[in-house]
């Protein structure tokens, strides 16, 4: 599959319905959304020892939608492993709509919301549930910087969809 390996960006990496990829060793920095972004039914992702920084939403993120559930099917076999996140306005590694994720090794510091974020979320984003999801050995360093959110550290929560399998 594809690989991705030592660009520096600034407008972000979006994975959308890509199977057997490996994004290694980036930088990217000071966009308006995610640093690196999977959805769409994305299957055997490896996002490995990368750095964002100053990102406008989350650093890493595994997303699915409710709507695309249907069409694509969830992000299936994503790892998020080794990475860096630094100033992230929303979450460090945020996973939602995706089944058999690994989120481990990471250093996520200063997130505006949660370090780690396990959910789905109704209202305007309504994304699917989660399913097999593994996170540990990742450092956390002053996260959830934006006091008016109501976000912890680590943050596990079924809003528009059930979760199950969640290992913290």
């Amino acid at each position: 599959g594809p690989q991705i390996e030592q660009v520096v960006a600034g407008g972000g990496i979006v994975l959308w319905r890509v199977q057997g990829a490996r994004i290694l060793a980036n930088e990217v920095f000071d966009n308006l959304s995610d640093g690196i972004h999977v959805t769409g039914g994305s299957r055997d992702i490896l996002i490995e020892g990368n750095s964002a920084r100053g990102n406008g939403d989350d650093s890493f993120a595994s997303i699915g939608y409710l709507a695309d559930q249907g069409r694509f099917g969830l992000n299936e076999r994503i790892t998020i492993r080794s990475n860096r996140s630094l100033a992230s306005h929303a979450s460090g590694v945020a996973v939602e709509g995706s089944t058999d994720v690994t989120v481990s090794g990471n250093v996520i510091e200063a997130s505006g919301m949660a370090g780690i974020r396990i959910a789905s979320i109704g209202s305007v984003f309504n994304t699917a549930g989660v399913e097999r999801v593994q996170a540990f050995d990742n450092t956390l360093r002053r996260v959830k910087t934006r006091s008016k959110e109501d976000h912890a550290a680590i943050m596990v929560i079924a809003d528009s969809a059930p979760l199950s399998g969640i290992n913290v």
